[in-house]
């Protein structure tokens, strides 16, 4: 794969950098004015001072021309520069105090009038000098979203730690993606020195939507009794071969590096969520903070089997239990050219759902609005299958093979001008004409520099254009859930897997352990054959964790049932925002059907705080222990048999089989 960049193609990643009052661990050391002075200090003179002191002094990215490493200089100023042959290097470098958080972006310049090849660059590689008989190296990653997974648990949303206990044949834990990015790890890696009560480390991640890897261990494992190599932390994304035409310009995806000391990994985990939450997050318009929206979409539980007389039921349904948006998913296209409706063809709807075409969509979203819910399209733009783009615009496409179903099918080229501005011109005038304030933003692509920086450029326009328009991320659910993405995206569709409630769950709440709750969008589907079972309460709470969205035929609900979910839709209204602050796992993450699952919101000095029970089997009741904070929990929902009590830092639940809780305090 080869990338070229040319003059037009200059694609700078958008970062929204927002005010967030605190101090950091670097304040608090006596070191309030640290920031980066030299290349070689860029990492350790703001890292906390335990994992400073083991941090060797080196440049900790590199770009390689003709094989040679070009050199940095620069003196705190926000910038190091290196050049030669007519390649200009340039990092750019950001500190932020307030959370603690260091960044850095490389951008790469051809100032001459000949194509500069064989390009190198390498965006992380930071080392350290210890021993694990003084100082235990350790690391901890999630698993990504894998599409579906119906077991349980499920190997979607898993998190491990690896402590390094010896050199002795040890060998490096690597995490990574392909081009679908987060399908198999969440792209960012933590890291810490020391005992599990008193850590001092800090997480990595890079702004980057497709293949990519990270990468922890010693240089050269040897045998016990052999000097020690310097143990690394390093990871690259799978960028192409990099080459620049006269006068261009490429822009390295931006690393994401921030610190944190204490006697958890949860102080880390809160850290990287409240990073998301406050900086990267974006903001829809009127609002200056993100938020859970409830939502719903017609696919899980109706598919492709509909016409707009069952449309219009669901609309009246969902406006009753309390969503906020109605989105149209996959068939409202025409079919495409290997015979899918619901993919390419996006010309114009569906001709056997939307006889009139534009009007008929129009008309939908004007009833949908007449409910005071905004309305919303699922759409794959890039994919075009045999659409508008292949017939009249065949230069703009590329023909690729699905992988997983060796499907031929044609992307557009976002990587050109011309692909980019046929892309925008039809979302404008989707958005326009339709009057839509909800995406479900299905994200295929090659993976490639060029063409994932179009991808972004296209989204960043869309949002400055459009700022209530609210998008949600989606590539077979999860699979794209990186930072690239949560900068530009306002929630994710979790998981394809929707049927089960305690697998939507766990996964719901193992991506909660590094992703703030707003992202993780489980929805609640209902097939013909369900009648109202959908509206049991451990169904309900099974998604209220993250964010909470209906699927399907709701319309088949009794008076009954949808009274039920309208109470437990206005309850969840009322305390989503709570679900903003810091939250806390008071028990392991289950491992198989006899683990209780549990979390809270909310670490004792807020307003209210949260607890959220989950039984399967296993034993009558649990303790949950250490929970901050003081007072007694009230039910707001869940089993009428459940039962909380307080003995000193000790809370006791018990629950029915098969049942949860939700509490407040």
């Amino acid at each position: 794969m080869r990338i070229t960049a040319y003059k037009s193609q200059a694609l700078p990643i958008m970062i929204m950098v927002l005010a967030l009052p605190g101090s950091t661990h670097a304040a608090k050391q006596g070191k309030p004015d640290s920031k980066p002075t030299k290349p070689a200090e860029v990492v350790r003179v703001v890292a906390p001072e335990k994992l400073a002191q083991y941090m060797i002094a080196e440049v900790p990215f590199e770009v390689i021309l003709q094989g040679k490493p070009m050199v940095f200089t620069g003196e705190g100023a926000g910038q190091f520069q290196a050049g030669r042959d007519g390649l200009t290097a340039t990092v750019d470098y950001h500190y932020d105090r307030d959370i603690d958080v260091l960044t850095w972006q490389i951008h790469l310049v051809n100032t001459t009038d000949k194509v500069i090849e064989n390009i190198q660059v390498k965006p992380l590689n930071v080392r350290f000098q210890v021993d694990p008989v003084v100082v235990l190296p350790r690391v901890r990653y999630l698993t990504g979203s894998y599409h579906f997974d119906a077991c349980y648990p499920p190997r979607a949303f898993q998190i491990y730690e690896r402590a390094f206990a010896t050199h002795d044949h040890a060998k490096a834990v690597r995490i990574e993606g392909d081009r679908w990015s987060a399908f198999a790890y969440v792209p960012i890696l933590q890291f810490a020195l020391g005992a599990d009560t008193d850590m001092s480390g800090m997480f990595i991640g890079f702004e980057w939507s497709a293949s990519w890897y990270l990468e922890a261990g010693w240089e050269a494992p040897a045998f016990t009794g052999e000097p020690l190599s310097p143990f690394k932390i390093s990871g690259n994304m799978e960028l192409g071969e990099l080459r620049i035409a006269p006068g261009g310009r490429l822009d390295i995806p931006r690393v994401h590096m921030g610190f944190f000391q204490g006697n958890s990994w949860t102080i880390l985990d809160n850290k990287i969520k409240r990073y998301v939450y406050d900086k990267l997050a974006p903001r829809l318009k009127g609002r200056n903070a993100p938020f859970n929206a409830v939502s719903y979409d017609h696919w899980f539980g109706i598919h492709q089997r509909y016409d707009m007389e069952k449309i219009r039921q669901q609309v009246a349904r969902a406006a009753e239990i309390g969503c906020e948006y109605f989105c149209i998913d996959a068939s409202w296209y025409g079919a495409g050219a290997y015979g899918s409706s619901g993919t390419g063809r996006w010309d114009q709807p569906d001709p056997a759902k939307f006889p009139n075409g534009s009007a008929d969509m129009k008309a939908l979203s004007d009833y949908v609005r007449s409910f005071g819910m905004g309305f919303g399209i699922w759409h794959e733009i890039q994919d075009t299958n045999g659409g508008p783009a292949s017939e009249d615009y065949p230069d703009l496409v590329r023909d690729r093979v699905e992988a997983s179903t060796a499907q031929p099918y044609h992307l557009l080229k976002l990587e050109t001008p011309e692909g980019r501005k046929l892309a925008l011109d039809t979302l404008r005038r989707w958005i326009r004409d339709w009057n839509i304030t909800w995406m479900r933003w299905e994200t295929p692509g090659s993976g490639d520099l060029a063409y994932m920086q179009g991808l972004y450029e296209i989204m960043d326009t869309l949002r400055r254009e459009f700022p209530d328009c609210y998008i949600e991320g989606c590539y077979w659910g999860g699979t794209r859930l990186d930072l690239g993405m949560v900068v530009r995206t306002d929630v994710t569709w979790l998981s394809d897997h929707t049927a089960n409630r305690d697998v939507c769950r766990f996964a719901q709440m193992g991506a909660l352990r590094i992703w703030p709750s707003y992202l993780l969008n489980m929805a609640v589907p209902t097939y013909p054959q369900d009648g109202d079972n959908p509206t049991l309460s451990h169904n309900l709470l099974s998604r209220m964790p993250g964010t909470l969205s209906f699927n399907g035929n709701i319309a088949q609900w009794s008076g009954a049932a949808t009274e039920r979910v309208k109470h437990y839709v206005t309850v969840y209204k009322q305390i989503r925002d709570f679900q903003s602050q810091p939250c806390f796992f008071p028990l392991p993450q289950p491992q198989s059907t006899r683990d209780w699952d549990a979390v809270v919101f909310g670490d004792g000095s807020g307003p209210k705080q949260l607890l959220y029970v989950f039984r399967m089997e296993g034993p009558d009741q649990v303790e949950l222990k250490d929970i901050a904070g003081a007072g007694s929990w009230e039910q707001l929902l869940g089993c009428a048999n459940a039962k909380i009590s307080n003995a000193g830092q000790i809370t006791t639940v018990s629950l029915d089989r098969y049942s949860s809780a939700l509490f407040i305090r």
